[in-house]
Parts: structure tokens; sequence; C-alpha cells
């Protein structure tokens, strides 16, 4: 309860990121983030759901983009790290469009950073639990993101949230969630509570990062995108999980995963695109009081 002491209401800012070299199946994420832009600016202000208009120009909440190596993918990873840091300290709360979902840990890493270690908690909407160990000796990649905030201790596992996690995994692809204690659920147990997630996110004490794989969702609703699992939430039931967290403090945001090259009339990204607006109008941001 101490940080909302010195949490005030902020605007949020949108960056960029179109980095995939994190993925090692199918790539296209870079192209993600102008997919969801181009398709958000032929979009109407007015919520029908929230029955509120967005009290923002998209225009204005963009963040210039950053050159992000593409030679060194730890340095890209700084890059994205300073990148969110820089936002914070404007007092805004951060929104990434990805690109691939290993952005999602040098982000952590920066609110970390601002508001302390174990400070906030995270609810993750995926798939897959992105817990995985290295591949190829590589550790930091789009399947590992969760399994680094816990071990670096960003983030309690108590206070991790994962909802939609499915399919087909290695015999111990949920061994680190089980040992570490992240509170992880699957399409059915969820739909068994209506989309209702007041028995899932059980904490309000603190405040929330929220991360979007759109794989989350079902490959009928959101094709376009590298890992794709059959079984996932309808496009209806995200939107209607996505207004339950209306009334969290929302410390920041990012969706992630949407490969356009893979997309059929671009519903993914204009599901993308609604996803950002919707969260815009809906959203509850906060920052921390500067002085």
């Amino acid at each position: 309860m101490g940080l909302f002491k010195n949490m005030i209401a902020v605007e949020p800012r949108i960056v960029k990121f179109p980095y995939e070299e994190g993925t090692y199946w199918r790539k296209g994420a870079k192209q993600g983030p102008d997919a969801i832009i181009e398709q958000i600016g032929r979009m109407r202000g007015y919520s029908l759901r929230s029955k509120k208009k967005c009290a923002y120009k998209i225009e204005d909440l963009l963040v210039a983009s950053t050159y992000i190596p593409v030679y060194s993918k730890i340095k890209a990873l700084d890059v994205i790290e300073s990148t969110i840091r820089s936002i914070i300290d404007l007092g805004a709360a951060p929104i990434s469009l990805g690109g691939d979902h290993s952005i999602t840990l040098p982000i952590i890493r920066a609110l970390s950073a601002a508001y302390g270690k174990q400070r906030f908690g995270l609810i993750h909407f995926d798939a897959h639990s992105d817990t995985f160990d290295e591949v190829d000796g590589f550790e930091y990649h789009h399947g590992a993101f969760v399994r680094h905030v816990v071990n670096e201790g960003h983030v309690a596992a108590k206070d991790i949230i994962q909802l939609g996690i499915r399919g087909l995994v290695r015999g111990d692809g949920l061994e680190f969630s089980d040992s570490s204690g992240i509170r992880y659920h699957s399409v059915d147990d969820i739909a068994a509570k209506n989309f209702e997630l007041k028995d899932f996110i059980l904490s309000r004490d603190i405040p929330y990062y929220v991360s979007i794989d759109i794989d989350a969702i079902d490959p009928a609703y959101a094709p376009g995108t590298g890992t794709p699992v059959p079984g996932g939430f309808s496009s209806r039931d995200m939107m209607k999980m996505l207004s339950q967290l209306y009334d969290l403090n929302i410390i920041g945001l990012d969706i992630v995963e949407v490969a356009p090259i893979y997309d059929s009339a671009n519903i993914t990204s204009l599901l993308a695109a609604s996803i950002l607006y919707e969260s815009l109008i809906g959203f509850n941001f906060k920052g921390l009081q500067k002085g």
C-alpha cells in the first residue's frame, strides 16, 4: 500500500519496438508496431463498451523511434530498457508495441528500477508460460522473459498472473512455473468462470504491468503471429477480460508478437489496435509523483 501514496494519474506514451531477434521459429513481429498504428489510425475515438471517448490523440502519444541494434541482442535489450526509463522519467506510463516477447524483460527491468523490486505485479496474457530455459546457448529469447523476471527478482512469483496458457509443450514445460509459485491459468480454467477474473487476480493492493501476447487469442481471430496455438480466447473473451482491468492501477502495457506476414485481411493487427485503443480509454494509468 505504501507505493500508492506516491502514485498519481499519468498520461501514457506509446513506443514502437520492432525487435524480433528473440524469436527462433517464425519471424515477422518486427512489422507489428507499424501495422497496429496503421489500423488504429482508422478507428473512431468513442468506446461503446466503456461509454467513454478517448482523451488522447494517438499522434500526441507516440514517442520518437529509437534505433535498436540488429547485430547485438544484448545491446538491443539495453536500448529498450533505457528508452522505457526515459518515458518513466518524463512522468508517463509506457505502452510498448512489439516486436517479440523478449522486449518485456528490459521493460520490466526499467519499471523495477523506478518502482523498486517486487513492488508491482504482472498480468500476462499468453498461450505460453515464457518460463523456458536457454535455446542454443541464448537465454534472452521470447520464450523466457518470465523466467528472468522471477530469477532477477523484479516481480514476486505470487504476483504474476498468467492467463490463457495452453497447447503442447515439453514434459517439463511448466516445471519452473510450478517450482517458483507463478499463478498460471488455462483457457479452460477461465472459461469455467465465464471469463470473470475476480477469482484469478486476487491482490488489488499493488499496481500492475500488463503484457499481452496476441497468441493468447485463438488463431481463428488472430492468425498473424509467429507461434499460434489453437484453443485460445475469442476476441470477445479478450475484450471482456480487458475491461475487468479498468479498476486496477496500471503502470504500463505491451502488446507483442503481431506478425502481419501471417495475417489474413489485417484482422490480427486490427484486433491488437482495438485492444490498444480500449486500453487507452479504460485503463487507469499511474506513475510516480515527481519531487
